[in-house]
């Protein structure tokens, strides 16, 4: 009698877009790279701008998303709870790409490798028009890393006004607010306004 046994991590049902997991706003959704293939892969550096970032061809194994934008805006598409042993990359594109992979995304909107030990990534304030539908991916900087479980979820970005690097050029505040330090180094004002007594300021 001969016995075969393996412990082969069976890829999640995501894997490739063509079989991509729905997203919807404010929703967190639960989900894994691990077992994951190496299915898709970035090209270029077009795709990652701002502040801190590493351009990357994402060679590790992928989940994928969807997310049909309810209405004209920018939402943003956050990544969190990765393992921070582990480097994330997060990107859009407009559309699934067929072949044989590893398939050359070339129609990536925005990409993100910022933190390498946080466990989080984000596509901020992607402009959409409504019913517009993107293709979210998470997928990896490292081949040989082992995959993940994480969390990804999709809001919509209230972004702040620049120039507000003076207290004279504050923004006024709203919940939630994005923005980032660009140029390296600038400040950034809020307005809160006048809170009611014994209210407090949580900052982090």
């Amino acid at each position: 009698t001969l016995r075969i046994v393996t412990d082969q991590q069976d890829p999640p049902a995501n894997d490739t877009c063509g079989a991509a997991v729905a997203l919807s706003l404010d929703t967190p959704v639960t989900g894994t790279t691990v077992g994951a293939m190496n299915d898709y892969q970035l090209a270029g550096a077009g795709a990652f701008t701002g502040v801190g970032q590493t351009v990357s061809t994402a060679p590790g194994g992928d989940a994928v998303y969807t997310f049909t934008a309810p209405a004209a805006g920018t939402y943003s598409f956050r990544l969190r709870g990765y393992s921070t042993a582990q480097n994330p990359v997060l990107y859009t594109a407009s559309s699934c790409p067929v072949g044989a992979p590893p398939i050359v995304v070339a129609t990536a909107i925005n990409a993100a490798n910022r933190g390498t030990t946080n466990g989080s990534e984000e596509v901020m304030c992607q402009t959409m028009a409504a019913s517009e539908t993107v293709y979210v991916y998470v997928d990896d900087h490292v081949l040989a890393n082992a995959g993940s479980a994480f969390l990804i979820e999709v809001n919509a970005c209230t972004r702040e006004t620049e120039l507000n690097d003076t207290p004279a050029t504050a923004n006024t505040y709203s919940y939630p607010m994005e923005g980032s330090i660009n140029p390296i180094g600038e400040a950034d004002f809020y307005a809160l306004g006048t809170p009611d007594a014994g209210s407090r300021v949580f900052a982090m």
